[in-house]
């Protein structure tokens, strides 16, 4: 039950989201009160999974080209530390795909994500024979060469995929996290709901930046009234977990709640790195890999999001 009165962004309805019997043409309650369907917290849980997959990519992403000059390709370089990307993530992915109910939001973008994967693990994985095995000392390294722009062109695609798929689950969340706001009171758990409001407040930063063409013309002023009203739902959370007796429902998961904390920090930290630029008219980007945008951008701000978002998702799915 605690399933599916608890877990953020798996229990309410979401535009485009239809149960079995809603295709079938029947209408049940849950169409009404929340989307509690097992079939789709099953479904929406493996996409959150397949996130196991994508820190391996970035991590032989950054082994690879920590040695490797994009440009130049390997020059005699022998290569360690590139990691199998298992098959079976992509499987468990085209399963979740496939099940019931469809999700109109991201469906389809997650199968795009899944062929750019099952491509890059095909590559990634000869790679990583290629260089284990030392078979460079056999074909002084023209097997690296040619798979130098195979790999290149794979993590290309496959972040492009990926990002644009990120890009439609975020809205998604976001409706998720509209809907469970409203049914959760502070009474109901003091630190989830701080943490909730905490979350939102930094979607509304986010949204804020994304909703100004030119980031240069950002009004610091609402800016900072945005930003002062994150630190106090911040300082709230922080607060309510200093009650031992509240942080005793999340058990032997409450390290997940400083997890979240620390990603809170850092969401301070790059906010302020992005008003420097703004102030100092500074756009100046460095080349970053496609992983690990430049400070001060609104990808950066971004992706310290997701990591909130990510930190919650663990907590709740630990729990409930």
């Amino acid at each position: 039950m605690k399933n599916a009165i608890y877990f953020l962004l798996l229990i309410w309805a979401v535009t485009g989201c239809k149960t079995n019997n809603e295709q079938e043409g029947e209408t049940t309650e849950a169409n009404h009160t929340g989307f509690m369907s097992p079939e789709f917290i099953k479904k929406y849980n493996q996409y959150v999974y397949f996130d196991t997959f994508h820190k391996w990519v970035n991590f032989n992403y950054d082994n690879y080209f920590d040695l490797v000059d994009p440009d130049t390709g390997p020059q005699g370089i022998e290569v360690y530390g590139l990691y199998p990307l298992d098959a079976e993530n992509i499987d468990w992915l085209d399963t979740a795909i496939e099940s019931k109910p469809v999700i109109d939001e991201v469906d389809r973008e997650m199968e795009m994500v899944s062929k750019a994967a099952r491509q890059l693990a095909k590559v990634v994985n000869e790679a990583k024979d290629y260089y284990y095995r030392e078979n460079y000392k056999d074909d002084h390294f023209a097997k690296a060469k040619e798979l130098h722009p195979r790999l290149l062109e794979s993590f290309k695609a496959y972040y492009i995929a990926y990002d644009a798929m990120q890009g439609t689950f975020m809205k998604l969340q976001y409706k998720m996290l509209e809907a469970d706001l409203k049914g959760l009171k502070k009474g109901d758990g003091p630190i989830r709901y701080y943490l909730l409001k905490n979350l939102d407040q930094a979607r509304k930063i986010i949204t804020f930046i994304q909703e100004t063409p030119d980031i240069s013309t950002l009004s610091l002023s609402e800016l900072n009234t945005l930003f002062n009203v994150f630190k106090t739902s911040l300082s709230d959370l922080e607060e309510s977990m200093e009650h031992e007796d509240r942080i005793k429902e999340f058990g032997m998961y409450h390290g997940y709640l400083e997890s979240y904390r620390s990603f809170a920090d850092n969401f301070i930290v790059v906010f302020r790195n992005l008003k420097e630029r703004v102030e100092k008219n500074d756009f100046s980007y460095l080349p970053t890999y496609p992983n690990i945008p430049d400070r001060g951008t609104p990808e950066k701000i971004m992706k310290v999001y997701k990591e909130m978002f990510q930190a919650y998702n663990n907590l709740v799915g630990r729990l409930y």
